[in-house]
């Protein structure tokens, strides 16, 4: 999923939004994130979002789905730093049902695998440089 800038907000807005979010006890939603990703492709922004869907899955791991195509979306933007990338395979690979993969959710996985690894290498040739 590709989510366009739609709703523009400054980086600090929008960190205020998740930090009131989470201070509220409402729990995380899609619709939420949306909200969030279609307002700032900001990296810290993105990096907090990770860490709220994280807490959401661990409480329940059973909505992986409905977070799916927001981590995603914040892998596949242009702007995204290796560190986002890292963050989001680690919560692919924590909380992804792999007993039961259909063939699209088996090429979203191998996608993250791929730049898991193209990540890991370039670290390897920058610190190797």
């Amino acid at each position: 999923m590709k989510l366009e800038i739609t709703n523009p907000q400054s980086p600090l807005h929008c960190s205020v939004m998740l930090q009131e979010r989470r201070k509220s006890g409402v729990p995380l939603t899609p619709d939420f994130c949306r909200e969030i990703l279609t307002s700032s492709a900001n990296q810290s922004v993105a990096g907090k979002l990770l860490d709220m869907i994280e807490n959401r899955l661990s409480a329940a791991p059973q909505e992986i789905d409905a977070y799916l195509p927001y981590v995603e979306a914040m892998v596949s933007r242009t702007v995204t730093t290796p560190k986002i990338i890292e963050k989001a395979a680690n919560l692919v690979n924590e909380f992804f049902p792999y007993d039961n993969y259909t063939a699209e959710e088996y090429a979203f996985s191998c996608r993250f695998a791929a730049l898991k690894s193209t990540l890991q290498i370039r670290h390897a040739l920058r610190r190797n440089c």
